[in-house]
């Protein structure tokens, strides 16, 4: 996770106050002490964000699966406002941001979120969750198979997407059969766990939204926004007892990506062989 300026317009009184909170790092909102909102039109401020948080395919599936029904947006002010949470709990605004206890208590979005703002804010809770998915993918793993020691970072960035959207709801630790699939690439229990319920029925659009958007292209080799780009390449000798899978840690790229650039049918190699790899 790296660290990028990020400047935003805070017109509105309410996101001042997101402003400020992020700022100081603690939950100090309207009325909230000593700590004031800050008063320039324009701040600039330290936020995390990852690659992620900028892919356009995953903020736009975030945005369809999370509110497609815009639940909390206000045609007449142009605003989002707060909702009842389908989960229950604290309310929810714009995008599936869960407010905190301390947002919901200080009236944070009380004034409401532009469009604009929304998606500000979606792309830092990304940034967010991939920092919990860092932490809770070995407990899921875990979970899964004592024996099964991998980390986020080691994994390729299609890996890491599919990974991502289950930390952003409900939370990884809740599939650690999909978990283990996703990093020792099973594609056959990755189709049968991928499946996510609520109430004891399955959440058909996001279900099919996420298999067509991510498992799909994952599965048959297509090209997404996580892939690296194709054209040039490094070049990879095997050695007796590698395998694809392996090769594609090290560089850190899909194995499909590999097939793809090099023709490949099946995965079998041999010692000897000469792999392109994409940069």
């Amino acid at each position: 996770m790296k660290f990028e300026e990020l400047t935003l317009s805070l017109t509105e009184e309410g996101w001042r106050d997101v402003a400020a909170a992020a700022m100081l790092g603690i939950g100090a909102l309207k009325g909230g002490g000593d700590v004031k909102a800050a008063e320039p039109t324009a701040i600039t401020q330290q936020v995390k964000t990852s690659k992620f948080a900028n892919d356009t395919q995953l903020v736009n599936y975030i945005k369809r699966v999370e509110n497609s029904v815009r639940d909390g947006w206000s045609k007449d002010k142009k605003k989002w406002f707060p909702h009842k949470s389908h989960e229950g709990g604290t309310d929810t605004i714009a995008y599936g941001h869960k407010l905190t206890k301390a947002e919901e208590r200080n009236g944070t979005f009380s004034n409401g979120l532009t469009e604009d703002q929304a998606i500000a804010l979606l792309k830092k809770d990304i940034a967010e969750h991939e920092d919990r998915l860092r932490e809770k993918l070995p407990s899921a793993l875990d979970k899964a198979d004592k024996k099964l020691k991998v980390t986020y970072d080691s994994l390729t960035p299609a890996q890491q997407r599919l990974l991502l959207d289950f930390e952003y709801n409900p939370g990884i630790i809740l599939f650690p059969k999909f978990a283990q699939a996703v990093v020792t690439n099973d594609i056959d229990t990755m189709q049968k766990e991928y499946l996510r319920y609520s109430d004891g029925k399955p959440l058909k659009d996001r279900n099919t939204q996420y298999y067509n958007t991510f498992l799909k292209p994952y599965i048959t080799g297509e090209k997404t926004t996580a892939d690296k780009p194709q054209g040039k390449y490094d070049t990879h000798k095997v050695n007796k007892g590698e395998s694809l899978w392996g090769i594609s840690q090290k560089y850190k790229v899909s194995v499909d990506s590999i097939k793809r650039a090099n023709g490949l049918k099946s995965d079998t190699i041999h010692p000897g062989d000469v792999l392109k790899i994409n940069k």
